[in-house]
């Protein structure tokens, strides 16, 4: 089957996952408006995003199994989404969102490594090439914020890239499960480590709605939605789709509170994003071959 000239079910699969990455890419605009220091921030997120993901389990009728049977690695998978929704938010805080979103888009490349280390996964030389350059990508965006003070928020995207894309790899080896658990694990974990920092009751009502909005709709709908678009496509098709948020994020930003990443970061975004779009194409036309070569045989 060549490349997006697809079936029904894949033309679902793609339709998903857009409408669940357009849906996600105001998460960073969110952040920026809500005044509410970061571990406040977290706790409420936490909370309703739980809230929210057991409100769709509920729905599917897998709330009760979802969490009376919690695999080990579903548990680990909760773990790591805990710490990269903490590293996450006080990027965004410490960071501009485009920085933080560019540097996010290297989990898939990450993954592909941990999948490697963890699960024994064949690496191709293609992807080695791309890790080598959006290595060198991120390693510019980290030397120009040595002289910007966003040195911090920066390490923090890299540190939510690598926690994600484990997340990744252990929801992989948790074959026909149900990934929305770990993430509601996740977020009450994530609550539970703010709370001693917290500020929970010193919240105005503007932005208690925004959390609200966030973490009861758009982010359980945003991640049901993707979670649910590789049943559908290929790892590289998602992979591909996912590069939108990095350009649809710092748009919203950009449109509502002027924050204009550097020159710089452009430049090493663009390459990374280039990088990252040609291995997720390479992927999707070697998965096409493998398919026809399969048919006429």
């Amino acid at each position: 089957m060549p490349p997006f000239s697809v079936d029904s079910s894949h033309t679902k699969g793609l339709l998903i996952t857009i409408f669940g990455v357009v849906l996600l890419s105001p998460d960073g605009l969110f952040l920026r408006l809500i005044a509410v220091d970061g571990w406040t921030l977290l706790w409420w997120r936490g909370v309703f995003v739980a809230l929210g993901v057991s409100i769709i389990l509920t729905k599917q009728g897998e709330l009760s199994d979802a969490f009376s049977r919690p695999s080990l690695a579903r548990v680990a998978a909760a773990a790591l989404f805990a710490v990269s929704t903490i590293c996450f938010v006080h990027s965004i805080r410490n960071t501009h969102v485009a920085n933080t979103l560019v540097i996010l888009s290297a989990s898939p490349l990450v993954a592909a490594l941990l999948s490697k280390a963890f699960l024994n996964d064949t690496i191709k030389r293609e992807t080695w090439i791309a890790v080598a350059v959006v290595l060198a990508g991120i390693l510019t965006i980290l030397l120009e914020s040595l002289t910007t003070g966003r040195l911090f928020g920066d390490v923090l995207a890299l540190g939510t890239a690598i926690a994600m894309a484990g997340a990744l790899v252990a929801v992989r080896t948790d074959r026909g499960g149900n990934p929305l658990p770990a993430l509601a694990y996740g977020s009450v974990a994530a609550a539970l480590v703010s709370w001693p920092w917290a500020s929970a009751l010193d919240i105005g009502l503007r932005d208690l709605v925004l959390l609200a909005v966030l973490g009861l709709m758009i982010l359980p709908l945003a991640f049901g939605l993707i979670f649910l678009g590789p049943k559908y496509l290929t790892a590289p098709e998602v992979s591909l789709i996912l590069l939108l948020e990095t350009v649809l994020g710092p748009l919203w930003v950009w449109l509502v509170v002027n924050e204009r990443p550097s020159s710089q970061v452009i430049t090493a975004g663009a390459f990374i994003l280039i990088t990252i779009a040609a291995h997720a194409i390479l992927g999707i036309y070697r998965n096409s071959n493998l398919h026809d070569r399969k048919g006429v045989g």
